[in-house]
């Protein structure tokens, strides 16, 4: 699993890779202040 966390636009940005979806091929959450996304590609 990665994980980078950093400070933008005053609100906390982290991007996870590798830790949900794990049947697909690939898969990154990404979280911006109170909104969160998952992205996952099946190949």
């Amino acid at each position: 699993m990665h994980r980078i966390e950093r400070t933008f636009a005053g609100r906390r940005l982290v991007i996870e890779t590798g830790r949900m979806a794990k049947q697909a091929a690939g898969s990154a959450v990404v979280q911006f202040g109170d909104t969160m996304v998952l992205a996952a590609v099946t190949v």
